[in-house]
């Protein structure tokens, strides 16, 4: 499980690598890690500008320019990477996102 620091340096991670991206394609592989239906939050994230992050507690809060943001909690075993457009991703993942530079980051479970 991901502690205070690990959260804190992940949301600073995100300031640095994922701010001022457009997010331009959704994919949802695993329906439970969201909190709406997938249908409602491609709505919600798709062409939105990733703003600035900041940890609260456990919880990563990041911007989606103009008026919304994504929670996310890494729970027991997740992990976020961020991966080039060529690069292979793991076999297992919930959530992918894909930017319009060609990279895109993704939560995974461990196992």
């Amino acid at each position: 499980m991901p502690e205070l620091p690990e959260i804190f340096n992940l949301s600073q991670q995100f300031n640095t690598c994922l701010q001022g991206k457009k997010i331009i394609e959704v994919e949802v592989r695993q329906e439970k890690c969201l909190n709406l239906p997938p249908a409602d939050f491609k709505v919600l994230v798709l062409n939105r500008v990733i703003g600035a992050s900041t940890a609260k507690g456990k919880w990563i809060f990041t911007k989606l320019e103009p008026d919304a943001y994504l929670l996310l909690s890494l729970g027991m075993g997740g992990e976020v990477r961020l991966h080039a457009d060529q690069e292979q991703l793991p076999d297992k993942y919930q959530l992918k996102l894909d930017f319009d530079d060609g990279a895109y980051p993704q939560l995974s479970q461990k196992g």
